[in-house]
């Protein structure tokens, strides 16, 4: 009886461990979405103003 109560804790540890590493991934993961997503509107923001510098440079010859 307390191998198995040692082999369940033991697993539960274990899955604990597994969940908090998964966690803090998950965590991970967000943040640099987040920051994929801001340089995805700086990018953005660039092309409208070098298409902008364009058009006003082609307007102007």
């Amino acid at each position: 009886m307390q191998d198995r109560d040692y082999t369940l804790a033991t697993n539960l540890a274990d899955e604990s461990a597994a969940n908090s590493e998964l966690a803090a991934i998950k965590a991970r993961l967000g943040k640099l979405r987040e920051s994929v997503d801001q340089l995805k509107q700086e990018n953005a923001e660039i092309d409208r103003v070098l298409q902008a510098a364009g058009a006003a440079a082609g307007g102007a010859q």
